[in-house]
Parts: C-alpha cells; sequence; structure tokens
C-alpha cells in the first residue's frame, strides 16, 4: 500500500531531487540539469552539471543548497 507522504512543518525540511537531461552540451561543460524543489515553500534551485554521477550530485547538493539552506531532514530522489 501507498502511503502518504506527511508534509514538512517548515521551509527546507523535506525536499525532493530529480536530473533532466541530457541536453546540448554548454560552453562550460555542463549537460545536465539538477533540480531541487522544497515540499513546503515549492522553492525550486536548478543546476547545471556535467553529468549525473554520485559524486557530482552531491557536490552540487552540498554547494548550492546545504551552504545556503542548511541541512534538510529529508531528501526524496
Amino acid at each position: 500500500r501507498l502511503q502518504p507522504i506527511p508534509p514538512p512543518e517548515g521551509p527546507f525540511q523535506l525536499i525532493g531531487m530529480d536530473y533532466c537531461g541530457p541536453f546540448k552540451l554548454t560552453p562550460r561543460s555542463n549537460q545536465y540539469v539538477l533540480c531541487l524543489t522544497d515540499y513546503f515553500t515549492r522553492w525550486v534551485v536548478a543546476i547545471a552539471v556535467p553529468d549525473c554521477s554520485a559524486k557530482t550530485t552531491a557536490e552540487a547538493l552540498f554547494n548550492a543548497f546545504i551552504c545556503k539552506y542548511g541541512v534538510p531532514t529529508v531528501i526524496r530522489s
């Protein structure tokens, strides 16, 4: 049985994460977009990245999200 996702009580507690792409290669060698969405505010952060590797994902998540907004309680991907 599917269970409903309980709504977060505040911003940046629960975020969703997914990739879009591949797109045409950019001058900075990026080909994908990592999209992070806060479930409470619906705030979206889009990060251009060269690939979908775990290392690239972790670095982008840390540098573009965690350093600015803090560590989320839950990350859904």
